[in-house]
């Protein structure tokens, strides 16, 4: 190992070290919205390169001018089953939000219900008066 390495090993530790720190200092709304930021960012990066990755492995199984071995076939099945599984994934994280979005319109839709409930335990009228005049 030369020494060009061990310096760009200790600097990126320390460079690390120092990103620690200052996401630690941060307050609390802007650590998480850095690290939501963050944690996004990785993800669209994942099935970018998951995507090109299979994509580019099945287009070279297809122009391979060899004889087809079996460990092609085989990497061509994962590449194939790569790509459904990136599909799969990213439906379920669609479907999650979904889920989450409506849960929230329920609970808050259940909190206004309960609201009006008590309103009417309390012989309140739920609905302003309309005084014909």
């Amino acid at each position: 190992m030369d020494l060009a390495s061990v310096s760009t090993m200790v600097g990126s530790l320390v460079s690390l070290g120092a990103l620690t720190v200052a996401i630690a200092s941060l307050d609390e709304a802007k650590r998480e919205w850095l690290l939501r930021s963050w944690k996004r960012a990785l993800s669209v990066v994942f099935y970018v390169v998951l995507f090109a990755n299979s994509a580019l492995g099945m287009y070279v199984f297809k122009i391979d001018s060899q004889p087809i071995a079996r460990g092609d076939v085989l990497a061509l099945f994962l590449h194939f089953f790569n790509i459904c599984a990136g599909l799969v994934f990213l439906f379920m994280a669609a479907s999650e939000r979904a889920l989450d979005a409506r849960n929230a319109k329920r609970a808050s839709l259940e909190a206004k219900v309960s609201e009006l409930e008590a309103r009417l335990a309390q012989g309140v009228s739920p609905l302003p008066r309309i005084d014909a005049a």
